[in-house]
């Protein structure tokens, strides 16, 4: 037998009694749970104008599918399930994979690893605890000639769980300019993260930041010999028939539908004025995000159907051993709001209802996604949508962000922001409720705790 599928099969014996599988108790049949997903979207999408793409399915059965909108409004092409969408920040968990699948492969060149799988998970824990510059020296091109300090400092396991400490680059002054003249090469970007000291010990806090996922892109690369977006082509894309899913190595959606016939049902992005009274008129994106920027951390394009193939396969243990998966489900990091941790490109969220399940959110100019599963229902939620609110008042944002008591959290902070926002501007709820698909798919999650609840009184 392989020695590969060997490896696997060991896992699959001894982790098949996490909670990936199907709880036979579950207080929710099959008909009960068709029925509140279906009434819950038809109710809220009733009142809404949203653009994009929803999937819910339970073991592998769809109980509800639909594209909304437009995904070209110029040629009156509607969203369908086959509308392929950028999946922005929800990209990171194939990244996290890509990056745990290199290594693992790697280590399984030791043929003497074959039988010893306790050594195996102990290299793969001590690989992940390396330093970046282990992986990227000094002499790597990433680094034109200047590694900075922190390359010997922070880890791939911090990288991953967003503990660098980095600073994102995208948020850095003067980085806007990379959207109109986009960088030819990785260390035109890394170029703008060198200067910048770390305020705080890595590993110590959990900072969340695009230059992590970017710089595990990278170091993939360098592992497997292959560019990113061929490897994930390669070993995780090809394999499980995601024939709409593709990593896009550069260019804009404008580039991509233009040039690139992998991309031929790629929606356009949309905004809308998120404070706007009455009617509110949606435009396309102007300046669309060059892929070369996000790189591992965002630059993933998929479809809903493929995304529900990804979620069967790597809940299953079918991309990589259920002891990787366990690793990547393992919350490291609380993150700034409350119940919910960070594991590798993974959000995991503690519900007392729900037990625990994972998500990841993604937002890009024109773009935003939400990936999520549900172990105990063996539910997967896909939301992908083709539309957002401008961007214009950020720097509002950011100002009040600034004035802002420091003894507040995160979570109060956003909150009070919100609070201020929404007394400027009280048209922005109804307007976010009108186009916002989060907001279907955390009361399909709301809608379940309740059931839950009042079942267990």
């Amino acid at each position: 037998m392989n020695r590969v599928l060997v490896v696997t099969l060991w896992f699959v014996c001894i982790f098949t009694i996490t909670p990936y599988v199907y709880a036979a108790d579950n207080q929710i049949t099959s008909n009960e749970l068709k029925h509140l997903v279906n009434k819950t979207v038809n109710d809220l999408v009733r009142d809404m104008q949203p653009n994009g793409t929803i999937l819910v399915a339970s073991q592998n059965e769809i109980i509800f599918e639909q594209g909304f909108g437009f995904a070209d409004l110029s040629t009156k092409t509607l969203d369908t399930s086959d509308t392929q969408y950028l999946l922005a920040s929800a990209s990171k968990q194939f990244t996290a994979v890509a990056i745990l699948k290199a290594i693992y492969n790697k280590n399984m060149q030791d043929r003497s690893l074959d039988n010893d799988i306790a050594n195996l998970q102990l290299r793969i824990e001590m690989d992940l605890n390396r330093n970046i510059s282990y992986y990227l020296p000094e002499s790597h091109p990433i680094w034109a000639g200047n590694m900075p300090l922190w390359a010997e400092e922070v880890t791939v396991h911090q990288l991953l769980v967003h503990s660098s400490v980095l600073v994102d680059v995208v948020s850095l002054p003067g980085f806007s300019k990379f959207r109109n003249s986009p960088p030819n090469k990785a260390s035109d970007l890394i170029s703008y993260l060198k200067s910048e000291k770390l305020e705080f010990k890595p590993g110590s806090k959990y900072s969340y930041s695009n230059s992590n996922y970017f710089l595990l892109g990278e170091i993939v690369q360098q592992i497997t010999g292959l560019s990113l977006d061929a490897y994930m082509q390669k070993v995780l894309f090809n394999p499980l028939d995601m024939h709409s899913t593709f990593m896009a190595a550069k260019g804009t959606v404008n580039d991509l539908k233009q040039s690139d016939y992998r991309f031929k049902k790629l929606a356009r992005g949309y905004n809308f004025d998120v404070t706007a009274q009455h009617i509110v008129l949606t435009e396309e994106i102007k300046n669309y995000e060059p892929m070369q920027i996000p790189g591992g951390a965002g630059s993933i394009i998929s479809t809903a159907p493929d995304i529900l193939k990804w979620n069967t396969a790597l809940y299953s243990g079918k991309i990589i051993p259920m002891f990787l998966l366990k690793m990547m489900l393992t919350p490291y990091m609380p993150t700034e709001k409350t119940n919910i941790s960070y594991g590798y490109g993974i959000k995991i969220v503690n519900s007392s209802d729900l037990g625990t399940y994972y998500f990841h959110n993604g937002s890009i100019p024109g773009f935003r996604s939400n990936l999520t599963y549900i172990p105990s229902l063996q539910l997967t939620i896909i939301f992908l949508t083709n539309i957002e609110a401008d961007q214009n008042k950020r720097p509002e944002i950011k100002k009040i962000e600034l004035g802002l008591s420091e003894a507040m959290t995160p979570s109060e902070g956003n909150l009070q922001v919100n609070k201020i926002m929404e007394r400027r501007y009280p048209f922005m709820v109804d307007n976010n409720k009108r186009y916002d698909f989060r907001l279907i798919g955390q009361s399909i999650i709301t809608e379940l705790e309740l059931h839950y609840k009042l079942k267990n009184e």
